[in-house]
C-alpha cells in the first residue's frame, strides 16, 4: 500500500483532517482526489492543510466541493504557496509564474507579514515577470 499513487476519496463523507491523515503514510503520492466530501474546515482548516502539506511527492489535488475551500483565506494562494510541489490544484494547471507569485506571497506570510505587504510583493513579482517577458520578446 505504501506505493500507492493515486487515491481517490471523493464522495465519501470525509469530514476533518483526522478523516485523511492516513494519506501521510503514503510516501510515493501523487494525486489526491479529495472532492465531494463534507471537509468543511470550521474548526481545522489549518490542519487540513497541514495533512497534505505533509504528503510531499503530492503532485494533484482536489478540493474542490468541500466548505473549506471558502474557509481558507486566499484558497489557490494559500494551497500553491504550502505545498509547493503541487502543479494541478482542482482541476486547473499552476504555472510557473503563478508558481513564483503564489511562492512570495507565501513567504511574507509565513514571515508575520500582512496581507497588503504579501499582495505588494505579488505584484514587485508580476511586474519582474513581465519585464523578463518583454527582454525575452526584443531578443
Amino acid at each position: 500500500l505504501r506505493k500507492i499513487r493515486t487515491l481517490i476519496l471523493s464522495h465519501n463523507n470525509l469530514t476533518d483532517a483526522k478523516s485523511i491523515e492516513h494519506v501521510t503514510e503514503l510516501p510515493e503520492l501523487c494525486t489526491l482526489d479529495l472532492q465531494s466530501n463534507k471537509i468543511d474546515g470550521a474548526d481545522d482548516h489549518e490542519e487540513v492543510i497541514n495533512v497534505i502539506q505533509r504528503c510531499a511527492s503530492l503532485r494533484v489535488l482536489y478540493l474542490k466541493g468541500n466548505g473549506i475551500t471558502k474557509r481558507i483565506p486566499f484558497y489557490r494562494r494559500t494551497m500553491l504557496s504550502t505545498c509547493r510541489g503541487l502543479r494541478y490544484l482542482d482541476d486547473r494547471p499552476v504555472f510557473d509564474d503563478e508558481r513564483r507569485r503564489c511562492n512570495v506571497w507565501g513567504d511574507i506570510i509565513q514571515a508575520g507579514g500582512t496581507v497588503e505587504d504579501a499582495k505588494q510583493a505579488e505584484q514587485e513579482v508580476i511586474r519582474l515577470i513581465r519585464t523578463e517577458k518583454e527582454e525575452l520578446d526584443e531578443r
